[in-house]
Protein backbone atom coordinates (compact mmCIF):
# COMPACT_ATOMS: atom_id res chain seq x y z
CA UNK A 1 0.00 0.00 0.00
CA UNK A 2 1.61 3.38 -0.91
CA UNK A 3 0.80 6.70 1.07
CA UNK A 4 0.72 9.53 0.77
CA UNK A 5 1.53 10.77 4.24
CA UNK A 6 1.96 9.33 7.79
CA UNK A 7 -1.79 9.98 9.35
CA UNK A 8 -2.45 10.50 13.06
CA UNK A 9 -2.96 6.67 13.61
CA UNK A 10 0.95 6.03 12.23
CA UNK A 11 1.95 8.37 14.42
CA UNK A 12 0.72 6.76 17.76
CA UNK A 13 1.66 3.56 15.93
CA UNK A 14 5.35 4.72 16.18
CA UNK A 15 5.31 7.03 19.17
CA UNK A 16 4.59 3.72 21.02
CA UNK A 17 6.76 2.02 19.22
CA UNK A 18 9.79 4.76 20.14
CA UNK A 19 8.60 4.37 23.82
CA UNK A 20 8.90 0.18 23.69
CA UNK A 21 10.05 -1.16 20.14
CA UNK A 22 9.11 -4.89 21.15
CA UNK A 23 5.57 -3.82 22.38
CA UNK A 24 2.80 -6.66 20.94
CA UNK A 25 0.74 -5.55 18.29
CA UNK A 26 -2.29 -6.43 20.44
CA UNK A 27 -1.03 -4.03 23.27
CA UNK A 28 -0.37 -1.52 20.54
CA UNK A 29 -3.92 -1.88 19.32
CA UNK A 30 -5.15 -1.48 23.05
CA UNK A 31 -3.07 1.87 23.01
CA UNK A 32 -4.57 2.70 19.43
CA UNK A 33 -8.48 2.62 21.37
CA UNK A 34 -7.68 4.47 24.70
CA UNK A 35 -5.74 7.32 21.58
CA UNK A 36 -9.78 6.73 19.90
CA UNK A 37 -9.03 4.43 16.96
CA UNK A 38 -9.97 1.24 16.42
CA UNK A 39 -7.59 -1.30 15.05
CA UNK A 40 -7.17 -5.12 15.20
CA UNK A 41 -3.69 -6.30 16.33
CA UNK A 42 -3.58 -7.59 12.59
CA UNK A 43 -4.28 -4.21 11.74
CA UNK A 44 -1.83 -3.25 13.62
CA UNK A 45 0.58 -5.66 11.93
CA UNK A 46 0.00 -4.13 8.88
CA UNK A 47 0.07 -0.66 9.50
CA UNK A 48 3.87 -1.31 11.08
CA UNK A 49 4.66 -3.32 8.08
CA UNK A 50 3.36 -0.34 5.32
CA UNK A 51 5.37 2.15 7.55
CA UNK A 52 8.81 -0.26 7.16
CA UNK A 53 8.72 -1.05 4.30
CA UNK A 54 7.96 2.72 2.57
CA UNK A 55 10.51 4.51 5.29
CA UNK A 56 13.23 5.36 6.50
CA UNK A 57 11.67 5.63 9.99
CA UNK A 58 14.54 3.99 12.86
CA UNK A 59 13.26 3.55 16.34
CA UNK A 60 16.41 3.77 18.83
CA UNK A 61 14.90 2.87 22.47
CA UNK A 62 16.27 6.02 24.18
CA UNK A 63 19.95 5.13 26.16
CA UNK A 64 18.83 6.10 29.59
CA UNK A 65 17.26 2.69 30.16
CA UNK A 66 20.25 0.58 29.25
CA UNK A 67 23.85 0.53 29.58
CA UNK A 68 24.75 2.10 26.13
CA UNK A 69 25.48 5.62 24.52
CA UNK A 70 24.07 6.68 21.14
CA UNK A 71 27.60 8.56 19.33
CA UNK A 72 26.52 10.90 16.69
CA UNK A 73 29.72 11.75 14.50
CA UNK A 74 30.34 14.84 11.70
CA UNK A 75 33.04 14.58 9.87
CA UNK A 76 35.27 17.38 8.17
CA UNK A 77 37.90 16.11 5.50
CA UNK A 78 40.60 18.00 3.33
CA UNK A 79 41.38 16.99 -0.18
CA UNK A 80 37.66 17.14 -1.59
CA UNK A 81 35.32 14.47 -3.19
CA UNK A 82 38.06 11.34 -3.25
CA UNK A 83 39.26 12.25 0.37
CA UNK A 84 35.27 12.31 1.05
CA UNK A 85 34.94 9.09 -0.24
CA UNK A 86 37.50 7.01 1.01
CA UNK A 87 36.53 8.18 4.73
CA UNK A 88 33.01 7.24 4.00
CA UNK A 89 34.19 3.57 2.98
CA UNK A 90 36.58 3.50 6.38
CA UNK A 91 33.41 4.87 8.39
CA UNK A 92 31.48 2.29 6.55
CA UNK A 93 33.73 -0.49 7.68
CA UNK A 94 33.57 0.59 11.52
CA UNK A 95 31.02 0.23 14.33
CA UNK A 96 28.89 2.76 12.84
CA UNK A 97 25.47 1.30 12.17
CA UNK A 98 24.29 4.44 9.80
CA UNK A 99 26.77 6.74 7.80
CA UNK A 100 25.80 9.10 5.58
CA UNK A 101 26.95 11.68 2.95
CA UNK A 102 24.90 14.81 1.85
CA UNK A 103 25.43 18.46 1.35
CA UNK A 104 26.40 20.71 3.75
CA UNK A 105 28.87 21.93 6.54
CA UNK A 106 30.10 18.23 7.37
CA UNK A 107 31.13 15.51 4.76
CA UNK A 108 30.67 12.05 6.33
CA UNK A 109 27.92 11.86 9.48
CA UNK A 110 27.93 8.58 11.70
CA UNK A 111 25.87 7.02 14.45
CA UNK A 112 26.72 3.98 16.69
CA UNK A 113 25.96 2.65 20.42
CA UNK A 114 28.57 2.23 22.35
CA UNK A 115 28.75 0.48 25.62
CA UNK A 116 30.28 3.26 27.36
CA UNK A 117 32.46 6.56 27.52
CA UNK A 118 35.36 4.78 27.00
CA UNK A 119 34.13 2.60 24.28
CA UNK A 120 32.74 6.14 22.24
CA UNK A 121 36.50 7.73 23.13
CA UNK A 122 37.97 4.88 21.31
CA UNK A 123 35.72 4.79 18.47
CA UNK A 124 36.22 8.76 18.22
CA UNK A 125 40.15 8.93 18.22
CA UNK A 126 40.21 6.20 15.69
CA UNK A 127 37.95 8.47 13.40
CA UNK A 128 40.16 11.00 13.93
CA UNK A 129 43.42 9.34 13.37
CA UNK A 130 42.30 8.19 9.71
CA UNK A 131 43.51 9.82 6.88
CA UNK A 132 42.34 12.90 5.40
CA UNK A 133 40.08 13.69 8.50
CA UNK A 134 40.45 17.54 9.10
CA UNK A 135 37.41 17.49 12.24
CA UNK A 136 35.38 15.79 14.17
CA UNK A 137 32.21 17.00 15.77
CA UNK A 138 30.41 14.12 17.95
CA UNK A 139 27.54 14.04 20.25
CA UNK A 140 27.52 11.35 23.04
CA UNK A 141 23.65 11.08 23.51
CA UNK A 142 22.21 9.95 27.15
CA UNK A 143 19.00 10.79 27.17
CA UNK A 144 15.94 11.48 24.67
CA UNK A 145 12.05 12.82 24.11
CA UNK A 146 10.44 11.46 21.45
CA UNK A 147 7.26 13.01 20.23
CA UNK A 148 6.48 11.37 17.08
CA UNK A 149 3.07 13.79 17.01
CA UNK A 150 5.49 16.46 15.86
CA UNK A 151 6.84 14.33 13.16
CA UNK A 152 5.33 15.53 10.38
CA UNK A 153 6.36 16.79 6.74
CA UNK A 154 2.82 18.97 5.92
Amino acid sequence: MVRDSVDEIDREILQTLSEDPRMPYSRIASRLEEAGYEMSAEGVRHRVTDLLDESSILLLTAPQGHDWQVLRVDVTVRGGTAAADAVYERLSELDFWLVCRGFGSIDVHAVATAAGVEDATDLLNTVRGLDDVESVDYFLETDRETDVHKYTVE
